[in-house]
């Protein structure tokens, strides 16, 4: 009789339990088969110790140099990003990218502290940062005068009743408005027109002698200004050439040899000085006055004067086509009582 012998029983480990086993037999402890750092291998941000600016303080829109001191303990390479405060107005940064940076002023109004600031960084997240203050200096600006002509374009001489045309030629290198300002000396003598403008004109009043005048004009860009001056001499009207031409022009058409009944004055060439000069007047309403008609020396006391300037006594106005005439041409009458005044000669 055969006596049955149990077979022991079979084990094979299931697959859970064999990771157990294994994980085990590898002294597993936490997480260090899942491939997290040491810490050893974690990041260390920079470490930033100065930041300096040579110079401290500068005039606007000159230039300081920037420098950082700072290190990484990983040794991993840094860059500087750098911004300004206040942000305007606007200073410019250089182009270098390592830890010497230049910064150039902007223009102030006023004296002004800008805040510079500079980020340093490693690439990995690690970070540092730093400031500098840098005072900017307002410069007033250097102003420069005008640039004038050496000289004033004017003529050497004229006759007394002409118009003196005057001008200054110039220039601002900084941009400025000019202002110009004409004066004659003797002061006051004669009429300005333009005085404040680049071509200014003048013309004298009634002279007895030939006079020279001084002309001056000041040009200024508001800060500075720049002066110069022409020497004009003005001289007497000769009768022929410049008193006879107006008759000619004027009034022969009414007074001439052929008309000469008309309260007998005569103004044509040849004619004209003996018709009028200490020849009293027979023409009224004007007789009972008994004035010449050219009283030398005295332009207010000749009949002349009255009658182109429109004495209401002395009746019609001269000329009698062309009553505004004098009115229109000042110089003119200028020169005829220049030429009485001068003793009226036959010249």
């Amino acid at each position: 009789m055969h006596t049955l012998q149990p077979t022991p029983p079979s084990w094979r480990p299931s697959r859970k339990s064999f990771h157990a086993l294994l994980l085990l037999s590898l002294g597993w402890s936490g997480c260090g088969l899942f491939g997290q750092n040491s810490p050893e291998d974690q990041n260390q941000a920079p470490s930033l110790t100065q930041v300096t600016a040579t110079p401290a303080s500068v005039n606007e829109v000159a230039s300081t140099t920037l420098a950082v001191t700072a290190t990484d303990p990983d040794g991993d390479p840094l860059t500087y990003t750098w911004t300004q405060t206040p942000a305007t107005p606007v200073g410019t940064f250089g182009t270098e990218t390592g830890s010497s940076r230049t910064w150039t002023a902007p223009a102030v109004p006023a004296d002004t502290t800008f805040t510079l600031h500079v980020t340093v960084s490693d690439g990995k997240d690690g970070t540092a940062e730093g400031s500098v203050d840098v005072v900017v200096k307002n410069v007033p600006t250097v102003n420069r005068p005008p640039t004038v002509d050496a000289a004033i374009t004017a003529p050497g001489s004229v006759i007394a009743g002409d118009t003196v045309n005057l001008s200054i030629g110039a220039t601002d290198q900084d941009g400025d408005i000019l202002t110009y300002a004409w004066t004659v000396d003797p002061a006051g003598a004669g009429t300005f027109t333009n005085p404040t403008a680049a071509a200014a004109q003048w013309r004298s009043g009634d002279l007895a002698a030939a006079t020279s005048y001084t002309f001056q004009v000041t040009v200024s860009d508001g800060h500075d200004s720049v002066t110069r001056s022409v020497n004009v001499e003005v001289t007497l009207p000769s009768y022929a050439r410049d008193i006879q031409p107006i008759w000619n022009a004027q009034c022969t058409s009414c007074h001439n040899s052929g008309t000469a009944t008309r309260g007998g004055l005569n103004l044509d060439a040849g004619k004209s000085w003996a018709s009028m000069v200490n020849v009293k007047s027979n023409n009224a309403p004007c007789v009972s006055t008994n004035l010449a008609r050219v009283l030398p020396k005295q332009p207010d006391d000749s009949l002349l004067v009255k009658k182109l300037i429109a004495n209401p006594l002395c009746g019609t106005r001269m000329p009698q086509d062309n009553l505004a005439y004098f009115d229109e041409h000042p110089g003119e009458l200028t020169r005829i009582r220049s030429w009485i005044l001068a003793d009226a000669p036959n010249n």
